[in-house]
C-alpha cells in the first residue's frame, strides 16, 4: 500500500488531478451547469484524449514522458475529431461523431500488436517537481482566464447582454458548422466564408456529441483545454531543445508572464505588449486551437531534424496535425513553410547537402498551403496587403509620446519600429545563447528561428485593416519562450549544480527588474512627450536613453560577475553571458506584476461576480437569447431570418457593423444582420464603420420593419426566401403595424419573433408563445 502511495505521489497524476479539480471548481463558480461540465469531460476523454493518445503512441516512434503522451495525444485527438466531424457533417451524419472513437478504441483493443499502447509506465518519467511546477503555471493561466474572461462574459444576468464582438461572431461560425458543410457566412445570406473554421467544427462536434448549448461550449469549456495544452507545449518544446527539464517553467514564465520592457512608468505601455497571458488567449478561438494543434508537429519536426527513429509514423502524425492546424489558423502553416525553407537553406550552405526533413516537410507544407489558399479560403487575402511599417504608424507609442501618428517623419517611424521590436525582443534575450556557442546551431533551432523571423517580417511588411498581422507574431510567442529558455541552458556550463545555477539566473532576472526600477525612480515617471521636449528628435533621444540605461547597468554587473568568477568565485565561471541574458528578460517583470496585482485587487474589491469590460456595445435586448432559441427550435435548418438591427455599437452616429448574435443564437441564416469581417468588406480595406455593399438589399430589409406593407414584407419572402422576422424592440423599435402583415409567434421581454403571412397560412398553426419575464 505504501509503495503504491509513493508511486502516485511521484507520478504526475496528483498535480494533474489538482489542476482538473480547480478547473472544475472555477467552471461551477462561474455559472457552468454541473451536468454540462460532466458531459463535456466525458466527451473529452472518450472522443478526444483516448483515441488521440492511442494513435499518437502507435506512431510516435520514440518513447517520451507521460506528460507529452497525454498532451500530444489530446492535441492529435482534437485534430482527428475535427477531420472526422467534417466528413460526417458533409454526408449528413454528424451524430456519428460518437461512433468514430468507438471504432478507434475497438481497433486498439482487438488487434494484438496494438494492445500494448494501452499500457503506461514504460515511458520516461518527468521529475516530480517538474509536474508540480507546470501544474501551478497551468493553474495560474487558467485562473487569469477565469478572473478576466469568465467575469466579463457570464452565461446569464445583465452583463451577459454585452459580449465582446468576436464572441457572437465565432459562435455564429460554430452554429453554421453545426448545421452544414461547406459553411457560408450565416449573417449575410449568400456570402462565402473565407475564414479559419476548423476550431469551430470542434465546438460543433462537441455540441452534437453532448447536447450542450454551443454558447456554453464556446464561453466556458472548449478554450480551457487548448489553453492548458499551449502552456504545457511551451515547456515541452523548451525541454526538447535543451534536454533539461528546468527550462520548461522558464519558457512558460517568459512567454506568458513577462511583459514587454517599458522604460518609464510600470503602468504605462509605451509599446504594445505581446505575450501569451493576454486577451487573445480567450478572444481568438482560432489562435489558441491552431497553436495547440501545431505544437506536437513542431516537437516531431525537431525529432526529424535530429534524426530520431520513427520517421514514417511521425510523418503521418505531422500530416494530420498540419492539416488540422491549417484549417484552424492558416497563419501557422505559412510560418512552418518559411521555417522549413530557412532550415533547408541553412543545411545546404553549411554542409552542402539537402535536408530530407526540410524537403519532405516543405513539399507537404507547400501542398497544404495551396489547398488552404485556393480551396478553403478561395484565394481571398481578407484585406491583408503589403504596406511596409504601416502597423507601427498607429499605436500607443505615437499617442503617448505625442509625435504623430499622422504626417510623422520616416526617421521617427523607423525609431518607433526599432524601439518596439527591441522592447519585445529584450525579454527573449536568451535566444542569443543559442547562437553564442562556438559550434553552429542545430538545424532544428534554425527551423524554429526561421518561423520567428518570418512572423516578424510579416508584421513589418504587411497590413490588415483589423491588425490581424499581429497574429503571426502571437503564433510564435511560445516558440520564442522555448528558444529563450533553451538559449539560457546552452550558455550555462555543464557539470555544475543545477540548483545553484538556476538560482543565480533567478537572482539575475530580479536584478534586471530592479535596474528598470532604479532608472524609473531617477527619471521619474514623466513621459518625454513632444509637447514637453519640443521636438521629435529630443523625444527619441530621451526614449533611447531611458531604454539604454538599465542595459548598461546590468551589463556592468555582468562584467563584475565575469571578473569575480575569474578571480574568486569559481563556480560562477562561464555564467556571465547567461546572467546578462536573464537580467534582460527581467526587464518586463514589473509590468507583469502590476497586471497581476491589479487583477487580484479587482477580484478582492469587486468580488467574484460579473463585471463590465468597458465596451460601448449596445445590449442584447431582454429575451433575445430565449427568442433566438425558440426560433431555432421551431424553424427548419434552411429557413432564412430577417432582422431590424445591424449595429453592434454606435459611435458619433456611425454604425459598428459587427452585429452577429441573432445568427449565432438562432443557428439560422440571416438576410443581412451585420457585415463585419466579411471578405467583401475586408477586401476593400474597410473596417467596423463601413457601409453595406448592397444598399438595395439593406433598404428592402429595413423597409419591411420601418414601413411594413403587403409589398415590403412580401418582397422579403418572394425575392430572398425569408420566412421569419426577429425584432429587437430595445435598440431599433419596429413599426407597430408590423403585426398586420406578419404573424407574431413569440415574444419575450424586448424581443419578438414573427412568421411571414403566406408561410403562416400554409405552415404550422403554432399559437403565440410568450416568455416568463
Amino acid at each position: 500500500m505504501r509503495s503504491t502511495s509513493v508511486r502516485v505521489l511521484r507520478s504526475g497524476l496528483l498535480p494533474a488531478g489538482l489542476v482538473v479539480g480547480l478547473t472544475l471548481a472555477a467552471l461551477l463558480a462561474f455559472q457552468t451547469p454541473g451536468a454540462d461540465v460532466a458531459k463535456y469531460a466525458a466527451y473529452l476523454v472518450y472522443a478526444v484524449v483516448v483515441p488521440g493518445v492511442l494513435v499518437w503512441r502507435s506512431l510516435r516512434g520514440v518513447p517520451r514522458s507521460l506528460a507529452e503522451d497525454l498532451a500530444a495525444g489530446a492535441a492529435l485527438g482534437f485534430g482527428m475529431e475535427i477531420l472526422a466531424y467534417i466528413a460526417l457533417r458533409f454526408v449528413g451524419a454528424p451524430i456519428l461523431i460518437l461512433a468514430y472513437p468507438a471504432v478507434v478504441i475497438a481497433v486498439f483493443a482487438g488487434v494484438p500488436s496494438l494492445r500494448r499502447h494501452w499500457r503506461f509506465g514504460e515511458e520516461p518519467k518527468a521529475p516530480t517537481w517538474w509536474s508540480w511546477i507546470m501544474a501551478a503555471l497551468v493553474t495560474a493561466v487558467l485562473a487569469y482566464i477565469a478572473l478576466t474572461f469568465f467575469r466579463t462574459h457570464p452565461l446569464s444576468g445583465p452583463i451577459a447582454a454585452y459580449p465582446y464582438s468576436d464572441m457572437p461572431y465565432n459562435l455564429a461560425i460554430a452554429a453554421e458548422l453545426k448545421q452544414r458543410i461547406p459553411p457560408t457566412v450565416s449573417y449575410v445570406l449568400g456570402e462565402p466564408l473565407h475564414y479559419h473554421w476548423f476550431s469551430h467544427a470542434d465546438m460543433a462536434a462537441a455540441s452534437w456529441g453532448t447536447g450542450i448549448e454551443l454558447r456554453t461550449i464556446q464561453l466556458r469549456l472548449a478554450p480551457l483545454a487548448f489553453i492548458a495544452l499551449n502552456v504545457i507545449f511551451t515547456g515541452l518544446l523548451a525541454v526538447r531543445l535543451s534536454r533539461r527539464w528546468w527550462t520548461a517553467p522558464v519558457a512558460v514564465l517568459i512567454a506568458y508572464f513577462v511583459s514587454a520592457f517599458s522604460p518609464f512608468s510600470f503602468t504605462t505601455r509605451l509599446f504594445s505588449d505581446e505575450r501569451m497571458l493576454a486577451p487573445f488567449q480567450w478572444a481568438s478561438a482560432t489562435q489558441v486551437a491552431a497553436s495547440a494543434l501545431l505544437a506536437p508537429a513542431l516537437l516531431l519536426l525537431v525529432d526529424r531534424f535530429r534524426g530520431e527513429p520513427g520517421a514514417r509514423g511521425q510523418w503521418a502524425l505531422i500530416g494530420i496535425l498540419l492539416v488540422a492546424a491549417m484549417g484552424a489558423k492558416s497563419t501557422v502553416l505559412i510560418l512552418v513553410v518559411a521555417g522549413l525553407g530557412v532550415a533547408g537553406a541553412y543545411r545546404l550552405l553549411l554542409r552542402r547537402e539537402l535536408d530530407r526533413t526540410a524537403l519532405i516537410g516543405g513539399i507537404l507544407g507547400g501542398v497544404l498551403f495551396l489547398f488552404a489558399t485556393f480551396v478553403l479560403y478561395g484565394g481571398d487575402s481578407s484585406g491583408m496587403h503589403i504596406d511596409p511599417l504601416a502597423p507601427f504608424t498607429v499605436g500607443s507609442a505615437y499617442d503617448i509620446l505625442g509625435v504623430g501618428p499622422w504626417n510623422v517623419s520616416l526617421s521617427m517611424t523607423a525609431f518607433i519600429v526599432g524601439a518596439t521590436l527591441t522592447s519585445w525582443l529584450i525579454k527573449y534575450a536568451g535566444i542569443v545563447g543559442l547562437f553564442a556557442r562556438r559550434k553552429a546551431p542545430e538545424t532544428a533551432v534554425m527551423f524554429l528561428s526561421g518561423m520567428v523571423l518570418a512572423a516578424l517580417a510579416v508584421l513589418i511588411l504587411f497590413r490588415h485593416p483589423g491588425g490581424s498581422q499581429l497574429y503571426f507574431v502571437r503564433s510564435v510567442l511560445p516558440i520564442m519562450g522555448a528558444l529563450a529558455a533553451a538559449g539560457l541552458a546552452a550558455v550555462l556550463p555543464d557539470g555544475r549544480r543545477a540548483g545553484l545555477l538556476i538560482g543565480a539566473l533567478g537572482i539575475a532576472s530580479l536584478v534586471g527588474a530592479l535596474a528598470v526600477e532604479l532608472v524609473t525612480d531617477l527619471d521619474g515617471t514623466r513621459i518625454p512627450t513632444r509637447a514637453v521636449m519640443g521636438s521629435n528628435m529630443r523625444v527619441a533621444l530621451e526614449v533611447a536613453k531611458s531604454m539604454a540605461a538599465p542595459i548598461l547597468i546590468v551589463g556592468a554587473l555582468a562584467g563584475l560577475v565575469w571578473w569575480l568568477a575569474r578571480k574568486r568565485i569559481l563556480w560562477l565561471r562561464g555564467t556571465a553571458l547567461a546572467l546578462l541574458l536573464a537580467s534582460l528578460a527581467g526587464f518586463g517583470y514589473w509590468t507583469g506584476f502590476v497586471d497581476v496585482r491589479g487583477l487580484t485587487l479587482s477580484a478582492v474589491n469587486d468580488g467574484m461576480g460579473p463585471i463590465r469590460s468597458g465596451t460601448r456595445a449596445l445590449p442584447i435586448p431582454d429575451g433575445g437569447l430565449e427568442a433566438s432559441r425558440w426560433l431555432r427550435d421551431h424553424s427548419g435548418v434552411n429557413d432564412v431570418v430577417a432582422t431590424n438591427v445591424h449595429c453592434y455599437s454606435k459611435y458619433k452616429g456611425h454604425c459598428d457593423n459587427r452585429h452577429f448574435w441573432i445568427s449565432a443564437y438562432t443557428e439560422r441564416h440571416v438576410l443581412v444582420e451585420g457585415w463585419g469581417y466579411t471578405s467583401q468588406m475586408l477586401s476593400g480595406g474597410q473596417w467596423y464603420y463601413s457601409k453595406f455593399w448592397d444598399p438595395q438589399r439593406l433598404a428592402e430589409n429595413d423597409l419591411a420593419f420601418d414601413a411594413p406593407s403587403k409589398d415590403s414584407v412580401g418582397r422579403l419572402e418572394s425575392q430572398y426566401g425569408v420566412r421569419w422576422l426577429i425584432v429587437d424592440e430595445l435598440n431599433q423599435p419596429a413599426s407597430p403595424h408590423l403585426g398586420e402583415f406578419a404573424t407574431l409567434r413569440y415574444r419575450n421581454g424586448q424581443t419578438a419573433v414573427y412568421e411571414l403571412p403566406s408561410r403562416g397560412k400554409s405552415g404550422s398553426d403554432t399559437p403565440l408563445s410568450s416568455g416568463h419575464r
